[in-house]
């Protein structure tokens, strides 16, 4: 059993399958084109997810923020979230864009999504 599992109160849910429900959700948005998020975990219980979402507007990356809020829920709050949002010209979308600090938790995530 993985500690997300234990995080969300034996949800039955592995890491593994956090990770793919993660990428899942954020791909299947509109406006976004592609995806590399990582999640990491440890053995004290936290975690990050990384990576970077290609979007075609910065609402589209908020858009792949809630769906990452959903996905962790409430219980996400050791899950410090370090992706980013690429735009076609290449510059960056970053959490600070859309109202966040810069490494919001799943959490907080949630807490506005939800």
């Amino acid at each position: 059993m993985g500690w997300m599992t234990r995080l969300l109160g034996g949800s039955g849910r592995s890491d593994a399958q956090v990770e793919a429900q993660l990428v899942s959700a954020v791909r299947a948005l509109p406006g976004v084109t592609d995806s590399d998020l990582v999640l990491r975990t440890d053995a004290s219980g936290g975690g990050s997810l990384r990576g970077h979402v290609a979007v075609t507007g910065p609402a589209a990356f908020e858009q792949a923020l809630a769906a990452v809020g959903r996905v962790l829920g409430r219980d996400g709050g050791r899950i410090a979230v370090y992706a980013v949002g690429r735009l076609p010209d290449g510059s960056v979308v970053a959490p600070t864009d859309v109202g966040f600090r810069s490494r919001p938790s799943g959490a907080e995530l949630h807490e506005r999504y939800r």
